[in-house]
């Protein structure tokens, strides 16, 4: 294809440019000639979308026998990054949403568990997010993943004990999570008091069956 004279980041009134629309639709040879010839990975439209956002909201995984060759994975080959924007990283949606495919397929793809704008200093990523909106089969993903689940003064155990999510804190538990008062933590309220101070019973029950004094 030949853009002489064109430019390849021009944008239509919506701020689309052609490598968004190439991206909308899946046309695979044009994305790739499109990033040849220097198109722009984070150009934004007017919905403050990049090319691989439209690509991510485009995608259906229905297995975790993620597809090869897709449009996202030419937007990857030539740089794009799966934990951009850091403030609200694709990743973090899907966990959110409790969308397991997606997750399972991002974190396959390169996008890193262990990042969360919240805590972008500590290494329990996403975890903290999925188990504050009780998205079990999502804490499980991230266990599986590596993901730190003692991170940041073990904040995933106490944000599951402080919700009385019982399932979360049952996960957690199982894969090694820490009960006991972290290093340097003197202020905050532990898991056990957590669930305690929220009547949270059954929590309670499984910290202390688990030997939490």
């Amino acid at each position: 294809m030949n853009f002489r004279g064109a430019s390849v980041n021009g944008v239509t009134y919506e701020g689309t440019t052609a490598l968004m629309e190439a991206v909308r639709n899946n046309n695979k040879r044009l994305v790739h000639e499109l990033l040849q010839h220097g198109a722009g990975l984070y150009c934004v439209n007017m919905m403050r979308q990049t090319a691989m956002e439209i690509a991510l909201d485009g995608m259906t995984w229905t297995s975790k026998e993620t597809v090869e060759d897709t449009v996202l994975d030419i937007l990857i080959s030539f740089g794009a990054d799966l934990n951009i924007p850091e403030e609200f990283p694709p990743l973090l949606a899907a966990c959110r949403a409790g969308d397991t495919t997606k997750v399972w397929a991002l974190i396959t793809k390169g996008a890193d568990p262990r990042r969360c704008p919240d805590f972008p200093e500590e290494s329990v990523g996403v975890l903290i997010e999925a188990c504050s909106k009780n998205q079990i089969p999502v804490v499980d993903i991230l266990i599986q993943s590596g993901t730190d689940i003692n991170g940041h003064k073990h904040a995933p155990l106490k944000h599951a004990c402080k919700a009385g999510y019982l399932e979360v804190a049952k996960l957690l538990l199982k894969a090694g999570a820490q009960t006991e008062k972290a290093s340097g933590d003197y202020n905050t309220l532990q898991p056990l008091e957590l669930a305690f101070h929220k009547n949270h019973f059954e929590v309670v029950k499984l910290l202390v069956q688990s030997g939490t004094m």
